[in-house]
């Protein structure tokens, strides 16, 4: 063994020795969490702070449309259909009128969505509310997804984004900006709702095995090395090869249902896990195998939601597709 190799061996035992543990990780599709029959939508403007309302709309096109499950159009869609003004003067919304204009352009839901940023600047004490720390912030979207074709309320909820707490700049342009941090929450609370109405793609972190020494050790780290900077399909050819050279190396076996799993291959990312697990009772491979039973079939039930089929009826009004794009909505396709 050379000098090399013996302080790489030595390291990596180390590293066990120490209880660290390999990671790598990769995405999967998750059902959205409302499943309805809607595939073509009405996105109205969002209400709100003029300075945030902008990004929080174009952070909900993007997660409504990357999916494929929706068909959309906007609020400037509704125009040429309208059989009344769409707001009051008050800005409200004029919900019939709004209903009867998405029924005729053929839409079959029409989602409504309220912003507000929440800042927290105090801690009550009985009457009295003393300013402690920095403040806190969120931001909120409350939601209303109407069915044109009955004119029910399907889903209502709110939807809060990650909180920050700190010191908020409200003149400089830097990254305790107030304007900034509003404008990223807002993003934030916009991509949940998204995600609660349309499948989309999460990350997933995992243990990969190692090998401190021994057969295929050398080259499973090389496998383990392509993981963990996210290619995936030089992991699965280092990790086939550690297996061509020894069908009993259970690491091998694990790290190459990962790299199934990791590219949707989910029978083979079973077997693999099976494998592993034959070999050797490790709570990893078991924990492997319970993780893979519930993505498959949220794969399944994401794959089904962006797949419904296009309705046929209806009609959309003639506007360029520039005037769509200036707007920050995409152009519909359906006719």
């Amino acid at each position: 063994m050379s000098l090399k190799t013996f302080l790489s061996s030595v390291c990596c035992l180390t590293l066990a020795m120490a209880g660290c543990v390999q990671r790598a990780s990769f995405t999967q599709l998750k059902p959205a969490r409302i499943d309805t029959p809607i595939r073509r939508l009405v996105l109205l403007d969002v209400t709100g702070p003029e300075s945030v309302r902008a990004a929080a709309q174009q952070e909900l096109v993007t997660g409504l449309t990357r999916s494929s499950a929706y068909e959309l159009a906007g609020e400037q869609d509704l125009l040429s259909a309208a059989p009344a003004r769409l707001r009051f003067e008050n800005g409200s919304l004029n919900m019939p009128a709004i209903l009867e204009a998405a029924r005729r352009i053929g839409a079959e839901g029409v989602l409504a969505p309220r912003l507000r940023i929440i800042e927290t600047n105090g801690t009550p004490f009985g009457k009295i509310t003393m300013r402690l720390g920095d403040p806190e912030v969120v931001a909120a979207i409350q939601y209303r997804l109407l069915d044109t074709r009955t004119g029910f309320v399907v889903e209502q909820d709110t939807v809060q984004s990650e909180s920050y707490k700190g010191e908020l700049d409200r003149i400089a342009s830097g990254r305790t900006s107030q304007s900034r941090i509003f404008e990223r929450l807002a993003k934030d609370s916009a991509a949940r709702v998204a995600a609660s109405l349309a499948p989309h793609e999460v990350p997933v972190e995992v243990a990969l095995a190692s090998q401190v020494w021994g057969t295929g050790a050398g080259t499973l780290r090389s496998g383990n090395h392509a993981a963990k900077n996210g290619d995936w399909g030089e992991a699965m050819k280092q990790w086939n090869d550690v297996i061509q050279a020894n069908q009993e190396n259970d690491s091998a076996w694990y790290n190459l249902g990962l790299a199934h799993e990791a590219m949707g291959d989910f029978q083979r990312a079973h077997d693999a896990y099976q494998r592993a697990a034959a070999l050797k009772q490790n709570e990893l491979y078991q924990g492997a195998i319970a993780r893979l039973n519930v993505a498959a079939e949220e794969s399944r039930v994401a794959t089904a939601q962006r797949s419904r089929p296009n309705s046929r009826h209806g009609a959309l009004p003639a506007r360029p597709p520039q005037q769509l794009i200036q707007s920050g909505y995409v152009a519909p396709t359906w006719r």
